[in-house]
């Protein structure tokens, strides 16, 4: 994009529709990377039901930290799935992906992209005996979301990035400095994040109203 690309339409345009484009595909990307150590002729039962579990419980906070983060900066959520992936076949038709989608400000979309893989390698480094650095789970993150949340993130940041140089404020994107104030944010609200997954891994229906208890509760805490 270049500077004449950005104008008041643009911008306009960006804040009237939705942000839907927060589909996570990466347990699907796991299952196609694993399938031949999962699938084998006779399935363990044992390690299918493991990894299930497993992703998602990765998904679920990864969709969580969306929908917090989107409610937190005062968007709207309009709905918020976990998907479905079936480790006991290699046919991957009946898979779904996880899903957010909410409407917030056009300068907010970046955090709440951000919350996302932000999520997901905070879960990681807590519930993967393997994984110990959080800086290698964030990128291993952004690695899986590379055409999902990286793209959509990367398309934002870079208008961001135009209107930045035009205004004559700080460098924007990804290991800037508002990533490690947003991480900063996000810590806080964890706990909200942890209680948004824990209903989508019940199978429950996740509401705004939902999150924006959840978010109101860090919220109290924090001021008593």
């Amino acid at each position: 994009m270049t500077d004449q690309d950005l104008n008041t339409d643009d911008i306009a345009k960006a804040a009237e529709r939705p942000w839907t484009g927060h589909v996570n595909d990466t347990p699907a990307y796991v299952k196609a990377d694993t399938q031949d150590v999962c699938l084998v002729t006779e399935p363990d039962a044992e390690h299918i039901a493991a990894m299930s579990a497993y992703t998602t419980a990765r998904s679920a906070h990864h969709e969580a930290g969306h929908a917090v983060a989107a409610v937190f900066r005062g968007g709207e959520l309009l709905a918020v799935h976990l998907g479905h992936v079936d480790w006991s076949t290699f046919d991957t038709s009946a898979d779904r992906p996880g899903e957010t989608h909410h409407r917030t400000a056009w300068e907010i979309q970046p955090f709440v992209t951000f919350a996302g893989p932000w999520a997901t390698a905070r879960w990681t480094v807590e519930h993967d005996p393997e994984v110990d650095d959080f800086d290698e789970a964030l990128e291993s993150a952004w690695i899986d979301q590379y055409d999902g949340d990286g793209a959509k993130y990367r398309a934002r940041v870079e208008m961001l990035t135009v209107a930045a140089a035009q205004l004559g404020f700080p460098s924007v994107g990804r290991y800037c400095t508002w990533e490690y104030e947003w991480t900063q944010e996000l810590d806080l609200l964890w706990p909200a994040v942890c209680e948004v997954a824990a209903l989508l891994i019940d199978g429950q229906l996740v509401t705004h109203d939902d999150v924006l208890a959840a978010v109101e509760r860090i919220d109290a805490q924090l001021d008593g």
